[in-house]
């Protein structure tokens, strides 16, 4: 809710068995709001969830600043209208108050109701129906009018609707939706994956095995997994936990990480005969295609390394080239002078295999310094190629 406006453009809901939210609740709470309205400049934030690492992430990605309003009641102008609000829906039927308590005779009925001693759709109004009437009570408040003493009057959707021509705000873009996953994990990546257990839809732990191209260089790398085991296809973020090589803490290496087990997946499909959708849970028999792909693709992975060493033991030359699923890299130094057969001097950083002023001619006895070799001495002596293969 805009505290300069009182306009509130949408609410997200969220039923857990517990009447508990989780830090992906209240992510998932201001994703779809701001996706569908816009995003604000800043809020202010309770303690808890909305306070979690998970949480400062998605306003750090999202450019939204934070006002810290744990402990200080009188910041929580969110409460204001929930005041406001719940007095509007005090006339629905079966509402069981604001606060906890408040209906003594309603707050029975729920406890028996939860029991299972009363049937609820005797005293309680639907799911659906209690939505709709939330949604009815915001667009009444909307265009009810405000007053102020040190503001004055207006109405909350003709003055959100000003503010907004006057200072235009964007909405949330929708490559953030990878943070509202369930499951976040640190891991460490081992053999080009990342393997996180976590609690499967069948209720019981499950290994997890991620794979993706970008993981072919990145051992002993740490990075951070989201995904949920309730969807299908299982895919996986993955995101630099900590700085690794030349890439900084928060890259995101990939958001379409593939599921390399036959993994419990959760699918819906809609039944003609009930008219309403149904869940199944499979499992996913591919999996073995994808392990083996992922495996041709590891060893498909060559770095190669050709170094050139003049008589002097230095390096004169030298070529890296890298060949992975995911990149194609070569670098070249001084190659046209080993092309060419003339010494130049190649500005390079390597170590030095020999002293560098002299060399002592084999058999002679005889130590002369290195300008005075013959010109067929100049040339290479030595040429390495060393070959490090990526097993699995």
């Amino acid at each position: 809710v805009d505290d300069a406006s009182d306009f509130c453009p949408g609410f997200s809901y969220v039923i857990r068995e517990r009447g508990q939210y989780r830090a992906e609740d209240c992510i998932g709470a201001m994703f779809r709001v701001w996706k569908q309205d816009v995003v604000p400049e800043g809020i202010m934030i309770e303690g808890g969830n909305w306070q979690s690492d998970r949480a400062f992430e998605f306003y750090r990605q999202a450019g939204v600043k934070t006002t810290d309003a744990k402990g200080r009641p009188h910041m929580k102008l969110v409460e204001n209208y929930f005041n406001r609000l719940w007095s509007v829906l005090s006339v629905v039927p079966g509402q069981v108050g604001r606060f906890r308590g408040e209906m003594e005779q309603e707050n029975k009925l729920a406890q028996a109701a939860r029991e299972g001693r009363v049937d609820p759709r005797r005293h309680f109004p639907m799911l659906t129906e209690a939505l709709d009437a939330i949604e009815s009570g915001i667009v009444y408040l909307n265009k009810e009018q405000v007053q102020s003493r040190k503001y004055g009057t207006w109405i909350p959707a003709e003055r959100y609707q000003a503010d907004l021509a006057e200072r235009p705000r964007p909405k949330l873009a929708g490559d953030l939706d990878y943070l509202l996953a369930p499951e976040r994990h640190v891991v460490t990546v081992r053999d080009t994956m990342a393997s996180v257990t976590a609690l499967s839809p069948l209720g019981s732990s499950y290994c997890y095995h991620f794979a993706h191209d970008c993981l072919c260089d990145m051992d002993r790398a740490r990075v951070r997994v989201h995904f949920d085991p309730h969807t299908s296809p299982i895919r996986a973020a993955l995101v630099l936990a900590e700085p690794f090589q030349d890439r900084q803490a928060g890259t995101i290496l990939t958001r379409h990480a593939a599921c390399l087990d036959d993994a419990p997946e959760i699918i819906r499909d809609f039944d003609a005969t009930s008219g309403s959708d149904r869940f199944h849970v499979v499992f996913d028999d591919t999996s073995i295609d994808r392990a083996l792909k992922h495996r041709d693709s590891v060893r498909a992975i060559v770095r190669r390394e050709s170094r050139a060493i003049d008589p002097d033991g230095r390096r004169i030359a030298q070529r890296t080239e890298i060949r992975a699923p995911n990149r194609t890299s070569s670098t070249e130094i001084g190659m046209d002078d080993l092309a060419s057969g003339v010494r130049r001097p190649v500005s390079v950083s390597g170590p030095s295999l020999a002293p560098r002023s002299s060399l002592s001619e084999v058999g002679s006895g005889v130590r002369r310094p290195s300008s005075d070799l013959r010109p067929r001495r100049s040339r290479i002596l030595t040429t390495m190629e060393l070959i490090e293969p990526k097993t699995q």
